[in-house]
């Protein structure tokens, strides 16, 4: 009895105070070049109703809601959704930009977990060819810095996958 009490209270200690030596923030990055203009390439990240075609979180509730802002590819641009439990809901707005160089973006998910986030893009284009940066940052609550340890491999392969 006292063994598992001791083992209970370890437990406890560690998951209470762990939390102090683990960042609050995480940051999560994926890179591609690719054959096209950065013009073209920009615009298409822009339009929220294209990621259909390359976001793999699209692929997760193929009946989810969407609401687009009447705009895209500009400021307060945004895409809402509302998934199953695996793609969530959410809302992603364009907040600031730099033409044909820059979308950086607010993420604001509600569910299953509410949570704030930046996604930020940024394109370079070197003879007819754009690089492309794809960045996620965050800051996670004390009891949640767990996750900031592993972001890197829950999401990157998403990140990956969509480039």
């Amino acid at each position: 009895m006292k063994t598992a009490l001791y083992i209970l209270l370890g437990i406890a200690f560690v998951l209470c105070v762990a939390p102090l030596f683990i960042s609050d923030s995480y940051r999560v990055e994926r890179n591609i070049e690719i054959n096209k203009p950065a013009a073209t390439v920009f615009k298409h990240v822009g339009d929220f109703h294209t990621w259909k075609n390359w976001s793999v979180w699209d692929k997760l509730d193929t009946a989810a809601i969407h609401e687009y802002s009447e705009t895209t590819g500009q400021m307060n641009s945004y895409h809402d959704w509302a998934g199953n439990d695996d793609m969530g809901s959410g809302r992603i707005t364009i907040d600031s930009l730099a033409e044909n160089q820059f979308y950086g973006m607010r993420l604001d998910f509600r569910t299953p977990m509410v949570s704030t986030a930046s996604a930020d893009f940024s394109f370079t284009e070197t003879d007819g060819k754009t690089a492309i940066s794809w960045v996620m940052e965050g800051k996670s609550d004390y009891f949640f810095r767990w996750f900031n340890l592993m972001m890197d491999g829950m999401v990157g392969a998403d990140f990956q996958n969509g480039l």
